[in-house]
């Protein structure tokens, strides 16, 4: 990882956490919030896997569900841009997802780790970890006045799980699509979900 990535990545995180207690004080009487507001690390073996090793992919689309063996169980339900905030070069988005832990151990999950865009059949973790996308997420729950969170939890077996990732992607390109890892750290197999124009909701509100 170059350093460049390496702050933004830094930034993100902190970003994050900044997010999240702002959750916290502005989502307090919702009692459903818990573990979702407390930005932790997800467990990294010491012999992780070799991210450049091919996995198994499965592809979907919005709106429909994707099973990884017998384990979990993702959809992409919804996908928002913000059409307000694009720039000449970017333009950025908000992905819900409701990810079901069918296995018997607690599933890390985690919007900056486990999932990735990919754009022109491409991978970017810069664009997946984009810090004005975070905000603009963000405000965006606060302004339609959701208590929905951000992916940054160990799902529990059995637990099914709502939230958001967010990202950012060239204003101009050919083919976007939303990448999730589900055991990222032990095995490369991906679910990735195929993102139309057609399935794109488009918020049209300023944040100003």
């Amino acid at each position: 990882m170059n350093l460049k990535r390496f702050l933004i990545r830094g930034c993100a995180v902190m970003m994050l956490l900044a997010a999240s207690l702002s959750a916290m004080t502005g989502c307090a009487n919702n009692s459903g919030e818990s573990s979702q507001n407390l930005v932790y690390s997800p467990y990294v073996p010491e012999n992780k896997v070799d991210e450049n090793q091919p996995g198994e992919e499965k592809n979907s689309s919005v709106g429909k569900s994707l099973q990884y063996q017998s384990k979990v169980t993702a959809s992409l339900d919804k996908i928002v841009e913000f059409d307000k905030c694009a720039t000449q070069m970017l333009r950025f988005y908000v992905a819900q997802f409701t990810i079901t832990n069918t296995s018997s151990d607690p599933l890390d999950c985690s919007a900056l780790t486990h999932f990735n865009v990919r754009v022109g059949g491409e991978d970017d973790p810069e664009l997946s970890s984009n810090v004005s996308a975070l905000v603009y997420s963000r405000k965006y729950y606060t302004k339609t006045g959701s208590d929905l969170k951000i992916l940054n939890q160990a799902i529990e077996s059995g637990q099914t799980v709502t939230g958001y990732i967010y990202f950012a992607a060239p204003a101009k390109t050919d083919s976007l699509q939303v990448v999730y890892t589900p055991y990222k750290y032990f095995n490369t197999d991906k679910l990735i979900f195929d993102v139309a124009d057609a399935d794109v909701t488009h918020y049209t509100e300023s944040f100003e």
